[in-house]
């Protein structure tokens, strides 16, 4: 019996330590993965930052501003005729159906937190609509119970009990503005690096497919999918609301249990997957630094 016993608590030794092993390994895979894709964005940014040959400041719009102009090479960057700006003052950025996303999270206080969601998902992710506004998946719960009833929901919530979580429309496109009053977690601005994309040979029709998909789960109540990991049909985060909304136009007939569109590795869309997409290209670029606003971005058609 005591044999027996000692067999059993070696075997289950045994088992822990293979699943210690496994855990450790899918860790360092990950690492792998997300120190290889931010080396790939960083790439990415020097490659268009090194595009600019002018520049000039700007002190307008309570901030200080420097233009970095780039000149449209790619042909899909030729091929859409759009603007990068909203207006011609040049205040705004985006038009309809364009993607802004951050790394930074909104944690910046938080030591540890900040730094890991910053290096393995990104920060946020929001999609422009035709006007100035924005379309976004959040998720601020008022308290831990509430994030607790908001996971045991199969998804929409046409009450909208949930006021401050969940996908959103926001007419204030507040990406740029100085002193952002709904976001105390970065003192002037809402992030101090932003990058802006477009998807690539998109038409009208699927841009307006994209706010259309959104719009009908905005009107349904949709919340937001504290289980990122997990595929949740009428539940988001906000990389993933962009990466469904193209599906939707994109492919329309393709179901998938993760998106594929916008998405680079075709799991867990984060900010990274949609700035590597081979779907999107980088329309601007901004780093804030010492208080003046660098501003790269395509310059307008011509």
């Amino acid at each position: 019996m005591e044999k027996k016993a000692k067999k059993n608590k070696e075997k289950k030794k045994r088992i822990f330590k293979k699943i210690i092993i496994i855990l450790l390994f899918l860790i360092l895979i990950s690492f792998v993965d997300a120190t290889i894709e931010n080396i790939r964005v960083e790439i990415a940014i020097n490659k268009f930052i090194n595009r600019a040959v002018d520049s000039y400041t700007v002190e307008a719009f309570d901030q200080v501003r420097m233009y970095h102009p780039i000149a449209r090479e790619e042909t899909y960057e030729l091929t859409d005729t759009r603007s990068i700006f909203y207006d011609v003052q040049r205040e705004y950025l985006g038009k309809a159906g364009d993607i802004f996303t951050t790394r930074q999270s909104p944690f910046p206080k938080i030591f540890g937190v900040h730094q890991f969601v910053s290096y393995y998902f990104g920060g946020h992710a929001a999609i422009r609509d035709n006007e100035n506004g924005i379309y976004e998946a959040v998720g601020f719960p008022d308290d831990f119970s509430q994030m607790i009833d908001i996971i045991s929901l199969r998804g929409h919530d046409p009450s909208n009990a949930y006021g401050a979580t969940g996908v959103k429309y926001n007419a204030d496109n507040y990406w740029l503005k100085k002193k952002v009053t709904h976001s105390s977690a970065y003192d002037k601005y809402y992030r101090t690096e932003m990058f802006g994309l477009r998807v690539k040979n998109v038409t009208d029709d699927q841009i307006q497919q994209t706010l259309s998909y959104v719009e009908d789960h905005l009107h349904q109540g949709a919340v937001y999918n504290f289980l990122f990991f997990l595929d949740m049909e009428n539940k988001f985060y906000c990389s993933d609301l962009a990466s469904r909304a193209y599906q939707s136009a994109l492919y329309p007939n393709e179901n998938r249990t993760y998106p594929k569109a916008l998405n680079n590795d075709g799991f867990i869309t984060s900010i990274n997957d949609i700035i590597l997409s081979k779907e999107t290209y980088l329309t601007f670029y901004i780093r804030i630094k010492d208080d003046i606003v660098h501003l790269y971005y395509l310059e307008d058609y011509s």
